[in-house]
């Protein structure tokens, strides 16, 4: 009897094309299935951000849309909703209602408004009385050596000041070794503290520079016993400015608990920091607006001394409802 022979390679490839139509269908059936899902992902995603803005705009008195914009903006900036809603009412009882549907004038308004409501204090360089003491506190991290740093060299390069430095941080590791090696780098004394009757004597030493700064150790602000022997080591510096140093990528009800609880130590200025980590700069007005202190200084950086712009009303104005921090330089002023 014949045989029929069939090649092999011939049976295989019949066998495997038998199934690459069915396997490819249903490769095309899947990724239209996920791309019709994306589709209702996206939509969903959008339907639920209009209800998110009308939920917004149901808190907000009725306003013309130009008003609404700028509403949306602050809320984007992360300006607290009731702080936002009592500037527009502000905004709307100032402008004239010719100017109600423009938002460019409702901006210019806006920011008008908080030129006036931020308090900024005047650059260090203005000082002309000595010994001068500047103490820096706030929590661990934050920025208070660089801003030292900063600060002290910006003093000694460009003007001519004598600075010394005290640091009262002994329990951060190598935080010592990093303030000291700075000062041997800039040719400016320095001083480690332990103790409140450590820093009088430091003072005493240093009743001819300019300048003081002390560095103090970064506490939490939870923990009520470490914050009091803060306060003890601040008094006893008797500093004619205390700056709490506050970092904007914190999060907005953390520098709120912060603010609170450092009152203790009795701040008179904030110094804010990495304002270029910042996702929403009007952290810093709610903090304004709840503990009210005035505002020397924004850093944007770890370049010594660059980095650091002393505070106006028009650039922490535009910060806070632009997000776009312009650098300034400061108008020297006796104080």
């Amino acid at each position: 009897m014949a045989v029929k022979t069939y090649s092999g390679n011939s049976s295989v490839d019949s066998h495997h094309a038998s199934f690459r139509l069915p396997e490819t269908e249903s490769s095309r059936i899947q990724a239209h299935q996920i791309e019709s899902l994306q589709r209702e992902v996206n939509t969903l995603k959008e339907v639920v951000q209009r209800i998110l803005v009308l939920l917004r705009n149901s808190r907000l008195p009725s306003f013309p849309q130009a008003f609404t914009r700028a509403y949306e903006q602050l809320l984007d900036r992360e300006v607290q909703e009731e702080l936002a809603r009592k500037l527009l009412r502000s905004v709307f009882q100032q402008l004239e209602a010719s100017q109600h549907n423009n938002f460019e004038a409702v901006s210019e308004k806006l920011l008008a408004v908080l030129r006036r409501a931020i308090r900024v204090a005047l650059p260090l360089e203005t000082v002309k009385r000595r010994p001068y003491v500047v103490a820096l506190v706030g929590p661990t991290g934050v920025g208070k050596t660089t801003t030292i740093a900063k600060l002290a060299t910006f003093l000694k390069m460009h003007h001519r000041r004598r600075v010394a430095l005290i640091t009262a941080d002994t329990y951060r590791i190598g935080a010592v070794e990093q303030l000291q090696t700075f000062a041997t780098i800039a040719g400016m004394p320095f001083t480690v503290v332990h103790t409140p009757e450590d820093v009088h004597r430091a003072l005493l030493k240093y009743g001819e520079e300019d300048f003081v700064f002390v560095d103090t150790v970064g506490r939490s602000q939870r923990d009520q016993a470490h914050l009091e022997a803060l306060r003890q080591i601040v008094q006893a510096c008797r500093p004619e400015e205390t700056h709490l140093v506050l970092n904007l990528a914190a999060g907005a009800r953390t520098l709120l608990e912060v603010a609170r609880r450092f009152q203790v130590v009795q701040p008179n200025r904030y110094t804010f920091t990495k304002a270029d980590e910042c996702t929403g700069p009007g952290v810093l007005l709610n903090v304004l607006a709840y503990h009210p202190l005035p505002v020397a200084y924004i850093t944007t950086g770890q370049v010594v001394p660059q980095d650091i712009t002393p505070a106006n009303p028009d650039t922490v104005a535009n910060f806070v409802y632009t997000g776009v921090l312009k650098k300034t330089t400061s108008t020297p002023e006796k104080r």
